[in-house]
C-alpha cells in the first residue's frame, strides 16, 4: 500500500509569494504562452540537504529542471486560495550550472463554474543556504511562439463555456538550447517583473503529491487507415477549426481497413452493422462477431504506423488536399497529454488529431464510428476542438501540453509532401494522481462466470478506468469537459480511493475546498468548488451535504479529531442556515436542492409552488445524525442534542410523504389498512407481513412518494425516493422496506417497465445506495442483476453515459456521459459484497475490523480491502458456508457470515431489524 502522502519538507507557505510576470500590468490576451527561464548555480553540500521548492501558477504552467520535467500542471484552484506544489528537485539537480524552464499559461477566459479571475504569474520559492534560485527580476521571459495565441474557446454545445482552447503546436519554432546554460540565443528574451496581487493573497500548501509523469497508455488497436478527401471549402477552414475539419472530410478507407463484406451470410449489409463492424465485439452486430474485443489482452502498443501521403485526388470536381487517416482505439476511457514519438517526418507535416470517446450515441444508440472509422470529434466537448501539429524535420517527441479525455483518436495527415511521417508511438502520458492499486475483487463462481462472461472482471475494469481518470488534483468530474467536482457523488469516491487506493488525501483537498468557498452570508457550500460561477456560484442544498458525509468518513478512518475540529464550525455555520432555510414541522421545501436530477419529480419553484420533496429530506435527516456524532466527538454536547432534536422532528414530519393505502387479500377478503405509524415502528407491531411479490402502485402498496402538496397529498413515484428513506434509516422495518424495493425494482433486473409509474434512478449517489439497500434486505442477487443491467450494456467499451433514462425527451442537454460517478459500485463491492467495515477505537473499545458479507448471487467471491490498519483480503464460498478473512496483525476480526437460503440471507435464528443506514466503517 503507498504510504499516506502527509509530511511536508517545507512549512506552510508565507505570503505574499515571490510571483513575477511579463510586467506590471499583469494583463495579458487569452491563450497566451509565456517561457520563463532561469540558470542558477549548484553545489551539493553547500546549497544544503534540502532539494525541495514551492511552486505555484495563475492559473497553470509546466515546470522543467535541465531539460527533464518536474511537474505538468499546477492544481485547480479559485483566486485567493493559490496552492502550492513541493517539488523535489533532487533527481534533476546537477553540481554546477542549472536551468529552469516554466512554460505558463493564461487562460483568460472563463471556463466550466469559473470566470476569468486571478492574475497571470508564477512562484517559486526555495528557501535554502546560498540558493538564488527563486523567482525574482533576474528571470527572463519571452513568448512560447511554437503556441498559435488564438482566442477560440471551445464552447459547449448548450452554450457554456467548457474548456480552453485547440492546441495548434509547430515544432519547427522550438529552440533546441532552451534547456541548456547557453541557452537558445533567441534576442526577445527580456527581464521578468516582480508583481503583487490579492489574486494570490491566500497561499496554501497543496496536500497531494504531483500528478505522474512517467504513466504511459498506448493505443491499443487499429480499427482503419485510409486516404482522406476536402472539399476546397474544408480545406479554407481556419487553423483552429481542427474537429469541424476533420468533421467534413471524405474517408476512405484501405481495402480490409475497417470495412466489411457487402454482404453477411448472403444477406445486404445494414447501415448498422457496417458502422459497427469496425467497432469491438461488444457493441458489434452477432454478425460482425470477427471483429477482435477490445479488453486488456489488447491493451499492448502498436506497431509502427506509416503514414503514406498519396498524389492529389479529386472528387466530383472539388480541389482536395492529398493525405491519409489512421483510427486508433485505446480500448478505455484515458485522460492526460497526448505524446507522439515521431521516428521520422518531412519539414511542414501536418497532423491534425479528433479525440472521441463513445461508440455509440447514448441517447438513440445510433453508432458515433462509422464503417470508415470516421468520427465527429465535436460531439462531446463543443466547438472548436481538437489539436493540431506541424512537425520539424526528422525525429522528434511531441507532447501537447493540454490535458484531453478520449477513447478513440483520429489522426489526419493534411500536408501535401510526398515524404512519409513515421510515428512509432501514440500514447497518452496519464495526468492523475498517483495511486496504486492494492484493493481488488473477484467473482470465482464457475457457472456465474458461464452464464455472464462480460460481467465481472469486465465491470471491475471498466469501474477502475473511471475512477482512475477522475482522480487528477481532486474528484474531477467530465475531465477534459467539465473539470469540475460534484459534490453530489464524492463521498462514495472517496470512499472507493480509500479501499480501492489506500488514498484519503484527494478527500481532504474536497473538504478544503469546500469550506475555502462557503458563502459568508448564506453559510452554504458551493456543490462545484473550487469555482466562482456568477456571485455565489451554485448551492444546491442537499448536495451541499455531501460535505457533511465526507468529513464524517474521513473521522471514521482515522480515528482522530483533528479535522472535525478544524471544520466543526463551518459545520456549524451550514447547519444553521439549513436550520433557518426549513419549515415549522422542520422539513425543506426542496428548493434550491437537486434531489435526484433528472431521475426524480420536482415542485415547479420558479411559480411558487408550496409543498414538500422527500428526497433532499432524506438526505437532511441522515446528515443531521452524523452531524450529533461529529458533535459528540468534539464535547459540544448542546449541539449534538439540538441535531438530533431537528432530525426527530423531521421524521416524524416525514410521514407525510409515505402512502397510507391498502394491500389486496386473496379471496375477496377485507384489505387490512397499513398506517403510516407502523412504518415507524422499529419492531413492525400493528404492520401485517407483506409477501415478496410484485405490487404495483394501482393495487395499494405502502411507498415512499417523491411530492407532497396540500391539493394532492403525497405523489410522484420513483425509485430515488424509496432508497434514500431506506439508506438513511427512515424506513426502519426491514419487511416493509423489503416490499418497497421488491415494488420499486421489480425482478428480474431491477427495471420497471416503461408504463410504470416509477421513475427509473439517475444519479450515483442512488446507485450506490441502491445497491446497499437490496443487498442488505435480502435482495443481493437482484441488486446485481440489476448493476448488470444498467452497467452491461456499455461493457467494455465506457464511458457510460451519465443517465440511464430512456427516451429522447428524458435525456439531458449533454447525453455523452460523465466519467467519475461510473466507478461508485467499487464502493459496494467492497463494504456490502465482501462486507469489510473498519471501527476505529473509542473511549470504550478498541479498533476492530467487521466483516459482514451480503449475498449477491455469486456463490464464491473473493477480493481485498483496504483499511486503515492495513490490507484485508476476504473469501466467501457461500454454498459451503465458508468465510476466510487474512488481516493485519493485532486488529481484531469479527467475523458474521449471514444464513444463506439461496435467495435472502439473515442473521442465523433472528430477523435483524436495524436501522440500516450504510458507513463504509459503520
Amino acid at each position: 500500500m503507498r504510504p499516506p502522502f502527509q509530511s511536508r519538507p517545507l512549512p506552510a507557505p508565507r505570503a505574499p509569494l515571490p510571483f513575477i510576470w511579463r510586467d506590471a500590468s499583469l494583463c495579458a490576451a487569452p491563450n497566451t504562452w509565456t517561457y520563463f527561464r532561469k540558470v542558477f548555480s549548484w553545489t551539493p553540500g553547500r546549497n544544503g540537504t534540502s532539494a525541495y521548492a514551492g511552486f505555484a501558477a495563475d492559473p497553470t504552467a509546466r515546470v522543467w529542471l535541465n531539460g527533464r520535467l518536474v511537474l505538468d500542471r499546477t492544481m485547480r484552484f479559485m483566486t485567493p486560495h493559490i496552492p502550492v506544489e513541493t517539488l523535489n528537485l533532487s533527481p534533476f539537480l546537477i553540481a554546477g550550472e542549472n536551468v529552469l524552464v516554466v512554460l505558463h499559461h493564461w487562460w483568460g477566459v472563463p471556463t466550466f463554474q469559473r470566470s476569468p479571475g486571478g492574475r497571470p504569474g508564477i512562484a517559486l520559492v526555495w528557501d535554502c543556504e546560498q540558493n538564488n534560485a527563486a523567482t525574482d527580476a533576474t528571470w527572463n521571459w519571452r513568448d512560447a511562439d511554437e503556441f498559435d495565441p488564438h482566442p477560440h474557446q471551445t464552447i459547449g454545445h448548450d452554450g457554456a463555456r467548457r474548456i480552453r482552447f485547440p492546441v495548434l503546436l509547430d515544432t519547427r519554432r522550438e529552440a533546441p538550447g532552451l534547456h541548456a546554460p547557453a541557452g537558445d540565443n533567441r534576442p526577445d528574451w527580456r527581464p521578468a517583473v516582480p508583481v503583487i496581487s490579492e489574486a494570490w493573497a491566500c497561499p496554501l500548501r497543496k496536500e497531494t503529491p504531483v500528478l505522474t509523469l512517467d504513466d504511459y497508455i498506448p493505443a491499443a488497436r487499429l480499427i482503419s487507415t485510409g486516404r482522406i478527401t476536402r472539399t476546397a471549402s474544408t480545406a479554407a477552414l481556419p487553423d483552429h477549426e481542427v474537429g469541424r475539419r476533420i468533421r467534413e472530410t471524405l474517408h476512405h478507407p484501405d481495402r480490409g481497413a475497417g470495412v466489411p463484406p457487402a454482404t453477411w451470410h448472403g444477406h445486404p449489409a445494414h447501415d448498422s452493422d457496417v458502422a459497427r463492424a469496425s467497432l469491438p465485439v461488444s457493441v458489434a452486430s452477432p454478425r460482425a462477431a470477427g471483429v477482435p474485443p477490445a479488453d486488456d489482452a489488447q491493451r499492448r502498443p502498436l506497431p509502427s504506423i506509416v503514414l503514406n501521403v498519396q498524389r492529389s485526388v479529386f472528387d466530383d470536381g472539388a480541389a482536395v488536399a492529398a493525405s491519409t487517416y489512421t483510427t486508433l482505439d485505446f480500448a478505455r476511457p484515458v485522460h492526460g497529454y497526448l505524446t507522439l514519438d515521431i521516428a521520422d517526418a518531412p519539414a511542414g507535416a501536418i497532423l491534425e488529431f479528433g479525440y472521441g470517446e463513445l461508440a455509440t450515441n447514448p441517447r438513440d444508440g445510433a453508432p458515433l464510428i462509422t464503417s470508415d472509422g470516421h468520427f465527429d470529434p465535436e460531439f462531446t466537448c463543443g466547438s472548436p476542438f481538437g489539436d493540431r501539429v506541424i512537425l520539424r524535420g526528422g525525429p522528434q517527441t511531441v507532447t501537447l501540453p493540454e490535458e484531453r479525455t478520449w477513447r478513440y483518436l483520429l489522426v489526419h495527415r493534411s500536408d501535401d509532401n510526398l515524404a512519409t511521417t513515421v510515428i512509432s508511438r501514440i500514447a497518452c502520458r496519464t495526468s492523475q494522481h498517483p495511486v496504486t492499486q492494492t484493493g481488488a475483487f473477484e467473482i470465482l463462481d464457475s457457472q456465474f462466470q458461464i452464464r455472464a462472461p462480460r460481467f465481472g472482471a469486465a465491470l471491475v475494469r471498466l469501474c477502475l478506468d473511471h475512477a482512475r481518470i477522475t482522480m487528477s488534483d481532486t474528484y474531477v468530474d467530465t475531465p477534459g469537459r467539465e473539470d469540475a467536482q460534484w459534490l453530489e457523488d464524492i463521498q462514495y469516491r472517496a470512499r472507493l480511493a480509500a479501499t480501492w487506493f489506500g488514498d484519503t488525501a484527494l478527500r481532504q483537498v474536497t473538504l478544503r475546498h469546500a469550506v475555502e468557498q462557503q458563502d459568508p452570508q448564506t453559510g452554504l457550500f458551493r456543490v462545484f468548488a473550487p469555482e466562482d460561477y456568477q456571485t455565489s456560484g451554485c448551492q444546491f442544498l442537499d448536495w451541499g451535504m455531501t460535505w457533511i458525509g465526507l468529513l464524517h468518513d474521513d473521522w471514521q478512518w482515522t480515528g482522530q479529531t483533528t479535522l472535525l475540529q478544524r471544520y466543526y464550525p463551518a459545520l456549524k455555520k451550514f447547519l444553521t442556515a439549513l436550520k433557518h432555510l426549513t419549515t415549522a414541522d422542520g422539513l425543506l421545501t426542496g428548493e434550491n436542492c437537486l434531489a435526484d436530477n433528472h431521475g426524480s419529480q420536482r415542485l415547479d419553484h420558479a411559480t411558487g409552488e408550496s409543498g414538500y420533496e422527500s428526497i433532499p429530506n432524506t438526505w437532511y435527516y441522515g446528515y443531521l445524525l452524523q452531524s450529533a456524532e461529529i458533535a459528540d466527538a468534539l464535547d459540544e454536547s448542546a449541539d449534538a442534542a439540538e441535531y438530533r432534536h431537528r432530525a426527530a422532528r423531521l421524521r416524524a414530519a416525514f410521514r407525510r410523504f409515505l402512502t397510507e393505502s391498502q394491500r389486496p387479500e386473496p379471496g375477496g377478503q377485507k384489505p387490512e389498512k397499513t398506517t403510516t405509524s407502523a412504518l415507524h415502528s422499529h419492531d413492525g407491531s400493528g404492520l401485517r407481513t407483506p409477501d415478496s411479490g410484485f405490487w404495483p402502485l394501482s393495487s395499494g402498496l405502502c411507498s415512499v412518494a417523491e411530492l407532497w402538496t396540500s391539493d394532492a397529498g403525497p405523489h410522484a413515484w420513483g425509485q430515488a425516493a424509496v432508497v434514500n428513506a431506506i439508506y438513511h434509516g427512515l424506513i426502519p422495518d426491514r419487511a416493509t422496506a423489503r416490499a418497497m424495493l421488491q415494488t420499486a425494482f421489480p425482478a428480474p433486473d431491477g427495471i420497471p417497465p416503461q408504463n410504470s409509474p416509477i421513475k427509473r434512478w439517475n444519479t450515483p449517489t442512488t446507485i450506490y445506495r441502491a445497491l446497499c439497500v437490496l443487498s442488505e434486505h435480502g435482495l443481493g442477487p437482484l441488486a446485481a442483476a440489476h448493476l448488470a443491467a444498467t452497467y452491461g450494456p456499455h461493457l467494455p467499451d465506457g464511458p457510460l453515459p451519465e443517465y440511464f433514462l430512456s427516451g429522447p425527451d428524458r435525456q439531458p442537454v449533454d447525453p455523452t456521459g460523465s466519467h467519475g460517478w461510473a466507478a461508485v459500485p467499487l464502493a459496494w463491492l467492497h463494504d456490502t459484497v465482501l462486507g469489510v467495515r473498519y471501527h476505529h477505537a473509542t473511549p470504550t473499545t478498541s479498533a476492530r475490523i467487521v466483516v459482514k458479507p451480503h449475498y449477491a448471487g455469486w456463490d464464491t467471491v473473493s477480493g481485498t480491502v483496504v483499511t486503515p490498519a492495513g490490507p484485508v483480503t476476504v473469501r466467501i464460498d457461500w454454498s459451503a458456508r465458508s468465510l476466510d478473512v487474512a488481516a493485519p496483525d493485532g486488529v481484531p476480526v469479527v467475523k458474521n457470515l449471514p444464513v444463506f437460503t439461496g435467495n435472502n440471507t439473515r442473521a442465523p435464528n433472528q430477523e435483524d431489524t436495524t436501522p440500516q443506514t450504510v458507513s463504509l466503517t459503520s
